[in-house]
């Protein structure tokens, strides 16, 4: 029967690091892509309107406050009024934050609904970023449920 030395144990300790490694590495290469920030399939609608600082009729944020400088995470929170918002499970619609370039740096998030009064909802979620500004500015682009209407809200980083 062969005894088990010093050198064995190192390489069957390695091994065990380097099996743990390569398990580690397909969990992790597997879960940057599923956060993978990537604008929904569906086109934009035509016009996409912009919204300024007071808000619009349809849509305005009481979190964050977007004459600062926002720092992520950051928790959006609003108000939808009509213009096509309806509730989904729970949601109004999403949001994602886009950099000044057009491309999301944030994965696309439900609007989820806190309170409703007719057609009123106040949503609130919290974002987190998955890549790192290339730009001090952005906007953050809300959508309906039914992809018909889309609002941007122009933001700094």
């Amino acid at each position: 029967m062969h005894k088990i030395g010093f050198w064995d144990i190192v390489l069957i300790i390695a091994g065990f690091i380097f099996i743990v490694f390569l398990l580690g590495y397909g969990v992790f290469s597997k879960s940057v892509e599923e956060t993978k920030a990537t604008l929904p399939e569906n086109p934009l609608p035509a016009v996409i309107q912009k919204i300024g600082k007071a808000g619009s009729p349809c849509i305005a944020l009481t979190s964050p406050d977007i004459e600062k400088s926002i720092h992520f995470p950051v928790t959006v929170v609003g108000t939808v009024n009509g213009c096509g918002w309806k509730e989904g499970n729970g949601s109004i619609g999403t949001m994602v934050i886009l950099d000044a370039n057009g491309q999301a740096i944030s994965n696309i998030y439900t609007m989820d609904v806190l309170t409703k009064e007719a057609t009123t909802y106040t949503f609130s979620k919290k974002i987190y970023l998955n890549h790192t500004p290339t730009t001090h500015e952005g906007s953050i682009l809300f959508r309906t449920l039914d992809k018909k209407s889309a609002y941007t809200m122009a933001i700094t980083f």
